[in-house]
Formats: structure tokens, C-alpha cells, sequence
């Protein structure tokens, strides 16, 4: 069942400009996990705007749960074997408990201008 749909766009210049005249803004925004895969990335100026975008796509598929204290790092995504996914720790975890979310589907893409992301939280109700 879907509990919520999110989706983001953000600009790449936008991601550059905060990434090189935001001090910390990588390391506050960025798991150490989408650090490292980005700096292997050909474009990481796109990739962290796609990432960007994912996360908020997620924050705004679980509207309605309490976001207090809530880290952009609680939200890791990722996209290792091809498919992107998305591990939530901390309160973004305790925001997904609240809603029965048990899955979060996300999916993102960029060009050199912007990058655009979805998610859909989802719980199976019948699954214990």
C-alpha cells in the first residue's frame, strides 16, 4: 500500500555553489557511504544533486510523520547494484516506524542542469 509520494528537483548549479562556498554542507548533507561513490563519479556536482533530490523526494513521501531532529545523513541513498535504495537510520527511521512505512521505492536521474528524484513510501499491512 502507498503511504506517500515524493518527488524533487534541484538544480546542479545550485548543489555547486553550496558544495564550494558552504563549509561542512557535504559532510552535514552526505553519508560517508554517498561521499565516497560520488568522488567516483564522473560528474559529482550531479550526482550530489540527485542524491539531494532523492532525500528531500523521501522527506516529502513521508509527510505527515514528525520530522523533528531529522539529519539529511538519517537518509542514505544509494545505488550500488543498479537499482537505487534507500537506508533511513535515526529519526528519519523512527518517522518511517510512525507511518508503517517498510519500504521507501526511489528513483533519480540528472542532466547537466538538474537533477529530478521520486520516491514512494510503501508498508505491507499484512506482513508482521
Amino acid at each position: 500500500m502507498i503511504v506517500g509520494v515524493g518527488i524533487d528537483l534541484c538544480s546542479v548549479e545550485r548543489m555547486r555553489r553550496e558544495l564550494d562556498h558552504s563549509d561542512g554542507f557535504e559532510t552535514s548533507a552526505f553519508t560517508l557511504v554517498e561521499i565516497a561513490s560520488t568522488r567516483r563519479h564522473p560528474h559529482p556536482d550531479r550526482r550530489y544533486a540527485a542524491l539531494f533530490a532523492a532525500k528531500e523526494a523521501v522527506v516529502k513521501a513521508m509527510a505527515g510523520a514528525p520530522a523533528t531532529g531529522m539529519l539529511w545523513r538519517d537518509i542514505e541513498v544509494g545505488d550500488g547494484d543498479g537499482t537505487a535504495h534507500v537506508t533511513l537510520r535515526g529519526r528519519a527511521l523512527e518517522a518511517a516506524s510512525f507511518l508503517n512505512i517498510d519500504h521507501i521505492h526511489v528513483s533519480f536521474t540528472h542532466t547537466h542542469e538538474r537533477a529530478m528524484a521520486c520516491a514512494f513510501a510503501t508498508s505491507n499491512p499484512g506482513a508482521s
